[in-house]
Formats: C-alpha cells, sequence, structure tokens
C-alpha cells in the first residue's frame, strides 16, 4: 500500500482570513481542514462570533467550529499600521477572504486592486452579500436577510402563509461552502499560469442557485405543465413517530409499502394498489388510499420503539432515517465507527467534542482537528 501524505491536500498555502461571522471564516476554515496555513485577523474587540451561543471564556462552540486549525492576530485595521500589516501578510499569501461590503473594502484599502498592489497574484475571495453591482450592493446583510431575499423563508412557511427561517443559518453555510471550492479552483487556475484573480461569491446568488435545482420547476421549464407542489420529494416522506422517538420513511423505492406492512402488522392485501407503485404520491396512487394506509401505519408504530424498528425496516427493505437529537449524534453506529468525532480539550475552555472534516482524501491521512485561536494568541509570533 502506497504511505499516505500527512498535512492534508493544501499544505503549503497561505491564506489570511480578514472576514467576520460565519460565512467567509468557515470557508477559510474549510481550507485550514484541508491543510492551508490560515491567519485569523480580528479587530481589537474580537470577531462577534466569539461572543455568539454556547461560550468558554473568549471562544463560543460556533467560533471554535468555523476557526479551529487556525492562528489569530489582533489589527485594527482602521490605522495606518494595522493596514501596513494586514498588506504584508497578503504579500506573502495565495488566498485572502474577505466579506466586507464593497465600498467598506475600498475605503479600509482591502479592495482587491488595493490588494493586488501588494501582491499580483493573489486571490481575493469576497463574501457579499448581494455581489459587488446593482442597487443592493453596499446592503448590508445577514443570514436572515438573505433568507428572506431568496425565497427560503416563504418555502418554509407553513399553512397559515406565515414565513418561517430555517432554524440555522444555512444561508452562511452554503456560501462558505462555496466560497472554499471557488477558492481551491482559482487556486487551480493559478496553477495552470492564469495568474491572481477576484473571485466574487453573493450570499443571494448562492442561495438562489442552491433551492432552483429542486423546488423552482414551473420557473425553470416555463412551458411545462404547472406542478401542484414545488418540492420533488413532497409526498413520498413521510414521519411515523415510535414509542420513543420518530423515523422518516421514503416512498421512492418500490417495496416500501409492503417492508411497512410486514414490519408493522398490516395487512398487505389491503393496500396491493400501493405496493404495485414504486413511489407514492400526489402523482402516484390513489390518494385517499395512501392516507389510509399511513394512517394505520402511524396507528401502529406509535406502540413499538425507535431503534428495534427501524433495525427491522432496513431489513425489510425500507428506506428510512431515524430522526436523531444533536445530543446523541455522537453515539450514532455510522458517525462514531468512522471516527467522525474527535475529543480534546484547551487551555481556558475546557472539554471540547467536534467533528472531523467530511471529506477524506485516499492519499493523504485523516486531518485531526486543531483549536481555534483565543483572541490575539499568536499576535507577536505572526508578526515578529
Amino acid at each position: 500500500m502506497t504511505a499516505r501524505h500527512r498535512h492534508g491536500p493544501l499544505a503549503g498555502v497561505k491564506v489570511v482570513d480578514l472576514s467576520t461571522a460565519l460565512a467567509g471564516p468557515w470557508a477559510a476554515g474549510i481550507l485550514a481542514g484541508q491543510g492551508a496555513e490560515v491567519i485569523k485577523v480580528e479587530r481589537p474587540e474580537g470577531d462577534q462570533a466569539r461572543w455568539s451561543g454556547t461560550r468558554a471564556g473568549d471562544i463560543s462552540a460556533m467560533f471554535h467550529m468555523v476557526n479551529r486549525g487556525k492562528r489569530g492576530i489582533v489589527l485594527d485595521l482602521r490605522t495606518a499600521e494595522g493596514l501596513a500589516a494586514a498588506h504584508r501578510l497578503v504579500a506573502g499569501s495565495d488566498i485572502v477572504v474577505q466579506n466586507f461590503r464593497p465600498a467598506v473594502a475600498e475605503r479600509l484599502g482591502l479592495a482587491y486592486e488595493q490588494l493586488r498592489a501588494v501582491n499580483e497574484d493573489v486571490i481575493v475571495v469576497a463574501v457579499t452579500g448581494f455581489g459587488p453591482t446593482g442597487p443592493d450592493a453596499d446592503r448590508p446583510a445577514f443570514d436572515s436577510v438573505i433568507q428572506a431575499e431568496a425565497g427560503f423563508a416563504d418555502l418554509q412557511a407553513g399553512a397559515d402563509g406565515v414565513p418561517r427561517f430555517s432554524e440555522h443559518t444555512i444561508i452562511d453555510k452554503i456560501t462558505a461552502m462555496a466560497a472554499a471550492q471557488a477558492a481551491v479552483t482559482a487556486l487551480f487556475a493559478r496553477e495552470r499560469g492564469l495568474g491572481g484573480q477576484l473571485v466574487e461569491v453573493p450570499m443571494l446568488d448562492v442561495a438562489v442557485d442552491f433551492l432552483w435545482a429542486d423546488v423552482a420547476g414551473d420557473e425553470t421549464l416555463l412551458d411545462a405543465p404547472r406542478e401542484p407542489s414545488r418540492g420533488v420529494t413532497v409526498g413520498r416522506r413521510h414521519f411515523l413517530q415510535l414509542a420513543d422517538g420518530w423515523v422518516t420513511v421514503s416512498f421512492g423505492r418500490p417495496g416500501a409499502v409492503g417492508g411497512l406492512c410486514r414490519v408493522l402488522g398490516l395487512d398487505l392485501a389491503r393496500y396491493a394498489g400501493l405496493a404495485e407503485e414504486a413511489g407514492p404520491g400526489p402523482g402516484g396512487a390513489r390518494p385517499r388510499l395512501l392516507d389510509a394506509f399511513l394512517a394505520e401505519a402511524r396507528a401502529a408504530a406509535r406502540t413499538l420503539t425507535r431503534d428495534e424498528t427501524a433495525r427491522r425496516l432496513v431489513d425489510n427493505d425500507v428506506t428510512i432515517g431515524v430522526v436523531r437529537t444533536l445530543a446523541e449524534m455522537h453515539r450514532n453506529p455510522q458517525l462514531a465507527g468512522a471516527g467522525f468525532f474527535h475529543e480534546t480539550t484547551q487551555p481556558g475552555v475546557g472539554r471540547i467534542r467536534h467533528t472531523v472534516p467530511p471529506v477524506r482524501f485516499g492519499a493523504f491521512e485523516p486531518v485531526v482537528p486543531g483549536l481555534s485561536p483565543h483572541l490575539g494568541e499568536h499576535t507577536d509570533e505572526v508578526l515578529a
């Protein structure tokens, strides 16, 4: 067997992270998790994410998860000395990640052309709310703003029509993934002799593109017949409540109805019309028969235990998912068996349980997540 490399595929790549909150820092954090050397630059009062949510000292859980493995320094970018120090870092870097609004970046001296003047081959990944041009270019944006603007809040609306937010910062996170992927693509282009470049990553564009694949059918195929539902999976997925928890059942494959009948003790003959179809849903089996089947299945499931029933459903070729809480996630047999959670300790913070990078590279040893920096922890070391 060929020996695997130890330091990750981005070893030797230098990144300066000038961003705050979640989207930009996590993009740089993804690069750190793949071996890049990342220096996080914070203002004297610290990144706002340090103080958000569950916190131990100057490190919150969210700050840790998006900044682990980085070295952290403090610079006041509003001063000539701070800007000069930032420019020196950029001069020796491959990638800069920032999430200033375009006018703010220009005013601070950190826009692409200003950074290119100190490093013509630098790649600048600019995460913004609305992009560099247009009427909203300099509007401030948070995850909630883009959830509203991009259609997420409307899509989550209940029967009452009231828009609802996702219960996590989904826009920030998908933007981070898009930005990290784009940074590596730009790095690849530079390796092919195309030089550095500005990479624009507008949160609004990322969010709308993310939704468009599966919930905007009527707005994509403009001459096709209208569909009654916006989602391609609506009607083919259902929750079952058990005595001690929940599972979700998918009707996307043949055999689901028969398997459920065997496990729940239902009469398959009553639902033969469903069993003959690959995917009961709005356009599939007769709606009244499906409703009757689901009602009987839900009544039977309430007397059974979650984990045993899930095992039996899987054994009977039913596609299911166990509804798990975050508190029990580290005990998920699949994740535990893969070594997906890693535990460590950090002075001033205490015990930490965190995930390892989810992408595994066959030519490299798995990356063990590092610690996140205390405020200004590496300033003297980096600027010496």
